[in-house]
């Protein structure tokens, strides 16, 4: 989890100027970098399996599905989910982290309303307003999801008050599951 963690820490820097910048896309981008390698991490983790870690370390892909099944079938996982029910954070294709991913894909792949061009409405890097919001709410969100896998693929990591507080949102009811 540690070097999933340096990396995710990379793209949080990252996305700050770049989205400060107007390349609003790229920064939600970065997002979905940052929750992939956490998701992948924390799914290794949870299932023990040192030999599949290396081969990713390697650069042999795991796929993201893949890691949010192992992540759902754990007892923290399936503990987390029972917690956050009707919405579940892990199970199926519509659990809370699936829905993030996929929203966050999005801009990743410049699909048609997640690009650039439609954020900016013309064809140079503009501040749009609402457009920093949106940035800093998805921040927010992938943060949040983040300490959770953190928290599921690490048994050295704790919570700090700091890092609890990004979680006090009253719909993130599985809070009460990782401390």
């Amino acid at each position: 989890m540690f070097d999933a963690a340096l990396l995710a820490g990379e793209e949080f820097d990252a996305l700050a100027f770049i989205a400060i910048h107007g390349y609003y896309r790229q920064a939600l981008g970065c997002l979905r970098n940052a929750l992939e390698v956490l998701t992948v991490a924390a799914g290794l983790a949870v299932t023990g399996n040192s030999g599949l870690l290396q081969r990713w370390r390697a650069g042999h892909e795991v796929p993201f599905g893949n890691a949010r099944d192992w992540l759902a079938a754990s007892g923290r996982g399936r503990a987390v989910d029972a917690v956050a029910a009707p919405e579940p954070v892990f199970a199926g294709r519509t659990g809370q982290l699936t829905n993030l991913y996929a929203r966050l894909c999005g801009c990743a792949h410049s699909r048609a309303g997640t690009n650039n061009m439609d954020f900016w409405e013309s064809n140079g890097p503009v501040h749009v307003w609402g457009l920093l919001d949106r940035v800093r709410s998805e921040v927010r969100e992938t943060m949040a999801m983040g300490l959770l896998l953190l928290v599921l693929g690490s048994e050295i990591f704790t919570l700090t008050t700091d890092a609890a507080s990004i979680l006090t949102d009253a719909e993130r009811a599985w809070l009460g599951a990782i401390r």
